[in-house]
């Protein structure tokens, strides 16, 4: 870092002095210090400029501006080569096995999505298969901080590191970065062969879909909760429906309800420790918006929290209420097999994680971009 101000120090202050010159400024010493730092930030740019601004005939008389934008990235990679080494160290410092398997974890989730993003910068792209092939964790935790950011990176392992199973549960602890399926044999290393690996990093799909999911709950105890589900939602790029972002409208509020659940591909469910409010027949509106989701014939996803606590500011029910609580969590589990969330932090990873689960067993319609379904 310290060669890299040296360097351009100089070279920024005598490339002011010649705009001083050339155009007679006269200054104050903080206006000369913002050009100066100005000058500083555009010169190393300098190459980008002559490709963007340039034919390549006349470009070929500034290769001096080329030679400035070379050091530069060189100057620039290796400071920051150096810094993910820094928290490379600092991360897996402690508790190191532990870390590391955590590592490995989050790496299986996300290495296709890395593998997809860097298919698209390579030529050819099918060498961005060979991401799937990494083992070494630090090759690993550097495309992490690239693909996640420094503190979503750094947040996301802890919480995973302290509890590893929120990201594929049924991972054998002694296995390193190979999962075992749901049901049937584990799936092998190979997971780069695999046709509909290859199809989906390399973006062979014609037509690329996004799902909408119906996100359910009550609403006073699940505030936060239905914010981190929202979370996941996004992060497995997915369009999300609930009541928080149902207009205004004069249409009654049950048959809203039902035309927005009718769009969805997908039926998400948090029940927490409320029944919440009710229709006139007597039944909560989320237990109301789940029969309609199971007679409609949509896949439901449901997660139930472990241990509900009170909410400050909120009336706790009376007995009978949550005596149809408990009856609608035993007809859900009777009915599903729901996840289970004891912290708030957890939920992203869990919806995320079923969702892509869903997609691949129960595909739906999904909503399609009009100009590439017209290509």
């Amino acid at each position: 870092m310290l060669l890299f101000i040296v360097f351009w120090l100089p070279l920024s202050f005598l490339g002011y002095e010649l705009l001083a010159h050339l155009f007679d400024l006269e200054s104050s010493l903080p206006v000369r210090m913002c050009l100066l730092v100005l000058t500083g930030l555009i010169v190393p740019q300098s190459g980008r400029l002559k490709d963007a601004f340039l034919t390549p005939r006349a470009a070929k008389y500034f290769s001096l501006f080329q030679a400035i934008d070379e050091q530069t990235r060189l100057y620039v990679a290796r400071i920051i080569n150096r810094e993910e080494r820094k928290v490379n160290t600092s991360f897996m410092g402690k508790d190191r096995e532990r870390r590391r398997r955590a590592l490995d974890r989050v790496f299986e989730q996300h290495n296709l999505e890395i593998a997809r993003e860097e298919a698209k910068k390579r030529r050819p792209p099918e060498t961005a298969l060979d991401i799937c092939k990494i083992r070494h964790p630090a090759v690993k935790f550097k495309y992490l901080l690239h693909h996640l950011g420094y503190s979503e990176c750094l947040r996301v392992l802890r919480a995973v590191s302290v509890k590893p199973e929120i990201i594929l549960p049924t991972w054998p602890v002694d296995q390193g970065d190979r999962r075992e399926g749901r049901s049937g044999p584990a799936l092998g290393r190979r997971k780069y062969e695999q046709a509909s690996v290859q199809a989906y990093v390399l973006d062979i799909a014609k037509i690329k879909k996004k799902y909408q999911v119906f996100i359910s709950s009550t609403f006073l105890d699940l505030k936060e909760e239905r914010q981190q589900a929202l979370r996941g939602l996004l992060a497995a790029e997915c369009i999300p429906a609930g009541m928080e972002f149902f207009p205004s409208s004069d249409e009654e509020l049950w048959t809203l309800i039902r035309n927005v659940v009718d769009e969805c591909d997908y039926y998400l469910l948090l029940i927490g420790g409320r029944y919440g409010s009710t229709t006139r027949e007597g039944v909560s509106y989320t237990e109301a918006e789940y029969e309609y989701a199971v007679s409609s014939g949509k896949p439901v996803l449901a997660f139930l929290h472990t241990s509900p606590a009170p909410v400050p500011g909120v009336d706790e029910e009376g007995p009978d209420k949550k005596a149809r609580l408990q009856a609608f969590k035993d007809k859900v589990c009777r009915a599903h097999a729901p996840g289970y969330w004891n912290s708030k932090e957890e939920l992203p990873f869990l919806v995320q994680q079923a969702i892509e689960h869903m997609k691949r067993s129960s595909p739906g319609v999904g909503w399609i971009r009009y100009e590439r379904a017209q290509g």
